[in-house]
C-alpha cells in the first residue's frame, strides 16, 4: 500500500485551471437541479415548518444543550427564523438550500482532495458525488436541509481534523475545540453524525496504525485516538436523548429494528437507489437488491479496494458502509438519506479512476502532457456521467402545479383574514392524502386553533355525515379551483357534492 499519511495538498500548476473546473462542477449541478430553485413548499417543508412554529422553544440553548431531547434544532432554527421573516414565501428558503448544496460541492472538494492527497481525484470524486438521479427528493424537496446542514458541519469537522493531520500534528485545544463544536453542530442537525468519531478513528487505523503492543496501544489511542475519543463521549451524551421518552426513536418512524432481515431491507433499497435498479411499480421506484445481490455489490468492492492496494479507497469504502448504518435499521427512506454516504464511495471510485488514469497514460496517452491528460480524463469523466445522469433522472417537478402552492394561492384569495378559531370543511381537495392542508392554512393564517375537517382526508380528520357540526366555512374543489358551498346545513351543503 501507498504511504502511511495523506501528503500535503500541493499549489495547482494553474489557478484558473482550478476555478474553471470548480465552475464546471457547479454549472454540472446546477444543470440537473435547477428547477429546485422554483419549487413551492413540499409536504415535509410544511410538515417541518409548522412543527416548529407551533413548539415555541429556544433553539439557542436547545443547540447548546444538544443532550435534551429536541428535534434537530439547526433545521428548526432555519425554518423558524425565514417564516418569522417572509412568511409562506418559499424562494428564500430555497434559495439557502441551494446556496449551502453550492457550499457543501466545495467542502466537498476540500475533503476529498485533502483524504486522497490530489487535487484531480478530489474534483472528479466531487463530480461523481454532485449528481444523482435517485436522489430527487434531496434536490426538489428543502425538506432534506437536516441531511445538507449535517454534511457541512460533518466536512467541517473532518477538514479541521484532517488539515492538522497532513501537517503531521496532533490538534491542539483550538482545533480540537473546533472539531467538537462542529460534531454538536453535525448532531443537532441530524443523528447521522454519530458516526463522525468512528470515522476519525477509522481514518488513524488506515493512515497512522498503531503497534500491537498493550503499552503502545494506550499510547496511541491517548495521543492519535483522542479526538475520535472525545467525539465518542459527545455522542454518549448525545443519544440517551433520543432514546428518552419524547425523543426521536418514540417515532414509529425511527424506531430502530436491530435485525438482520432489517439491515438486509434498508442496505438493499439503498444500493438499489445507487445502481439505478430502477422500477416505478415499487414502493419507492427501485426494487431492492436480495442478500445475493448485496453481498456482490460490497464483494466488487471489496475486490477493487485490494485491486487498488489504496488507503484512500478503503477509507471511501467504510465511510460508505457506516455512515449508512444509522438508517440501515429504521423503516427505509427515499434516497436522500445517502447525501452523506455516497460522498465516500465517489471518493473509493475516484481514487480507482486516478489509478486507471495512470495506467492509461503510461500505455497510450505518452503524447500528451500531464496536465492535458487530466483535463481529458476529467471531461471523459463529465460526458459518462451526464450520459447516465440525463438518462436516469426523473422529470423535474413544476411549482405551479404544486397543490399546495394552489390551495396557497386560492384560499386566501377567498378569505385574506378569518377569525381566529375559525372551522372549515372541505370535501375534496388535491392534499386529501395528507396533513398538508391543517399545516398551511394555519402557518398562513398563524393560528392554531384553527379547526379544519377533510372528508376524504386523513382517518384522523374524518367525521361521519350525520354528525357533522355547523362550520363557518364549506369548500370543494372542482375544475382545479376551490369553490364554497352553503354551510347553513352542513349535511345539505356537502351531499350533492360526495
Amino acid at each position: 500500500m501507498p504511504s502511511r499519511s495523506i501528503a500535503p495538498l500541493h499549489p495547482s500548476g494553474n489557478r484558473w485551471i482550478s476555478i474553471l473546473g470548480g465552475l464546471f462542477i457547479a454549472a454540472f449541478f446546477l444543470c440537473f437541479t435547477r428547477h429546485g430553485l422554483r419549487e413551492y413548499f413540499s409536504y415535509d417543508d410544511l410538515l417541518n415548518l409548522y412543527t416548529y412554529w407551533s413548539r415555541p422553544d429556544p433553539f439557542v440553548k436547545s443547540m447548546l444543550f444538544f443532550w435534551e431531547p429536541y428535534y434537530r434544532p439547526v433545521g428548526g432554527m432555519v425554518y423558524r427564523t425565514l417564516f418569522w421573516a417572509f412568511g409562506l414565501d418559499p424562494q428564500p428558503l430555497y434559495s439557502l438550500y441551494f446556496a449551502l448544496l453550492l457550499l457543501n460541492l466545495w467542502l466537498a472538494y476540500l475533503l476529498l482532495a485533502r483524504l486522497s492527497g490530489s487535487r484531480e481525484t478530489g474534483a472528479i470524486a466531487v463530480l461523481l458525488w454532485a449528481f444523482h438521479g435517485n436522489l430527487a427528493s434531496l434536490y426538489y424537496s428543502a425538506g432534506a436541509l437536516f441531511d445538507v446542514f449535517c454534511f457541512l458541519f460533518y466536512s467541517l469537522a473532518l477538514a479541521i481534523y484532517l488539515g492538522t493531520r497532513a501537517q503531521d500534528r496532533l490538534p491542539g485545544l483550538g482545533g480540537t475545540l473546533g472539531f467538537l463544536a462542529c460534531l454538536i453542530a453535525a448532531l443537532d442537525s441530524k443523528e447521522m453524525a454519530v458516526t463522525l468519531p468512528v470515522m476519525v478513528l477509522i481514518y488513524e487505523l488506515l493512515f497512522h496504525p498503531p503497534q500491537i503492543q498493550l503499552r503502545a496501544l494506550t499510547r496511541w489511542f491517548m495521543r492519535e485516538g483522542r479526538t475520535a475519543l472525545l467525539g465518542g463521549l459527545c455522542v454518549l451524551i448525545y443519544l440517551p436523548a433520543r432514546l428518552a421518552p419524547g425523543g426521536l426513536a418514540h417515532d414509529l418512524e425511527y424506531i430502530p429494528s436491530y435485525t438482520w432481515s432489517r439491515w438486509i431491507e434498508d442496505t438493499g433499497t439503498y444500493l438499489a437507489y445507487v445502481i439505478y435498479h430502477n422500477n416505478p411499480a415499487m414502493r419507492f421506484g427501485v426494487t431492492p437488491l436480495g442478500p445475493w445481490g448485496i453481498g456482490i455489490f460490497f464483494g466488487t468492492l471489496i475486490g477493487v479496494a485490494l485491486w487498488a492496494r489504496s488507503r484512500v479507497v478503503w477509507f471511501g469504502l467504510l465511510f460508505f458502509a457506516i455512515t449508512m448504518l444509522p438508517v440501515s435499521f429504521i423503516p427505509p427512506r427515499l434516497g436522500f438519506v445517502l447525501y452523506l454516504p455516497l460522498a465516500g464511495l465517489a471518493l473509493a471510485v475516484a481514487a480507482c479512476l486516478a489509478r486507471l488514469k495512470e495506467v492509461l497514460a503510461g500505455n497510450f496517452l505518452q503524447r500528451l502532457s500531464p496536465r492535458t491528460a487530466s483535463i481529458a480524463f476529467f471531461l471523459v469523466v463529465a460526458a459518462a456521467m451526464a450520459g447516465i445522469d440525463y438518462h436516469f433522472a426523473p422529470p423535474a417537478p413544476r411549482a405551479w402545479f404544486s397543490p399546495e402552492k394552489k390551495t396557497a394561492d386560492q384560499i386566501p384569495r377567498l378569505y385574506p383574514k378569518l377569525p381566529r378559531g375559525s372551522t372549515l370543511l372541505f370535501v375534496h381537495t388535491p392534499l386529501d392524502d395528507g396533513w398538508a392542508l391543517v399545516f398551511l392554512l394555519r402557518l398562513y393564517y398563524r393560528d392554531t386553533s384553527l379547526f379544519i375537517t377533510q372528508l376524504y382526508g386523513p382517518p384522523e380528520q374524518r367525521i361521519p355525515l350525520d354528525q357533522l357540526p355547523h362550520y363557518d366555512h364549506i369548500f370543494d374543489f372542482e375544475n382545479g379551483r376551490y369553490v364554497e358551498l352553503d354551510h347553513a346545513d352542513s349535511l345539505r351543503g356537502v351531499q350533492p357534492h360526495l
